[in-house]
């Protein structure tokens, strides 16, 4: 029940940050605090700019040919220049993700605690990505706790009009292959003005 209660603060926090624009030097802080908090964790095996793999083997990053990314095609509002689907994962759906990440990666999310994991838009819903299996992973709270905030951020920049969303995709898509890209990332980020 506990986990179900973080997933929906988690999200109702992250509406919160989409819609009222809360200052991207605040968010940077935070994702900053939650790098360094896992770089000084036993599970960390980086420090400044090198990814963390908190899972065995190199499983911090959608598999391309499992998800691709994919766009939204049956929108419910436009968001500058593209679609926006409706938040809503079928449980058929996110379950053949998982089974299909099982089966290629060896059950590490049923060996792991599933508690740690989510599935994750590729492609940001807010920068129109679909509910479709090519735009959903399994992304591990190491990864999505660093992304998270940079999806938010993109979104608002984007509904600003300070970026393009193709942009935007490219940025976020970039740091979910690489965390070690954050930095980069909020640099980018940051400079638009």
């Amino acid at each position: 029940m506990e986990g179900k209660f973080a997933r929906k603060a988690f999200v109702l926090g992250q509406v919160f940050f989409a819609f009222f624009g809360f200052s991207l030097q605040a968010i940077a802080a935070d994702s900053s605090s939650c790098a360094q908090s896992y770089a000084s964790s036993s599970r960390a095996s980086s420090a400044q700019g090198r990814a963390i793999n908190p899972i065995p083997g190199d499983h911090s990053r959608p598999l391309a040919d499992l998800t691709p990314g994919d766009l939204c095609t049956n929108p419910v509002r436009e968001f500058h220049g593209g679609n926006i689907c409706k938040r809503k994962v079928r449980s058929e759906v996110r379950d053949a993700v998982l089974r299909n990440y099982n089966q290629r990666r060896g059950p590490y999310i049923n060996d792991l605690n599933r508690a740690e994991f989510k599935v994750d838009h590729y492609i940001p819903l807010c920068l129109g990505g679909s509910n479709r299996k090519a735009n959903l992973w399994p992304q591990h709270r190491s990864s999505f706790r660093i992304t998270d905030p940079i999806e938010a951020a993109l979104c608002e920049k984007v509904r600003e009009g300070k970026i393009t969303r193709n942009k935007a995709i490219e940025i976020i898509k970039a740091v979910k292959n690489d965390v070690s890209l954050e930095a980069q990332s909020w640099n980018e980020i940051n400079s638009l003005r």
